[in-house]
């Protein structure tokens, strides 16, 4: 079980990058409905938690640019 609370918004573009989404649920897990906002085809959300499996990719600018989680 993840000690983090999880996300709920299954509508994220990108969510499958996103812990707070991938991590494994356990029987007691908290969770939220973050939000996000969408600017110039960027995804803003201050609670993105990259996957850790991700990181290993060393090209994060993939992923964010400093102005948002492109999509």
């Amino acid at each position: 079980m993840a000690d983090i609370t999880k996300c709920l918004n299954d509508a994220c573009p990108v969510k499958d990058k996103c812990y707070r989404w991938t991590a494994q649920e356990g029987e007691r897990q908290s969770v939220s409905m973050f939000d996000f906002k969408v600017v110039e085809r960027k995804v803003h959300c201050e609670f993105f938690w990259l996957n850790s499996s991700d990181k290993k990719d060393n090209d994060l600018t993939k992923v964010f640019d400093g102005r948002g989680y492109k999509i």
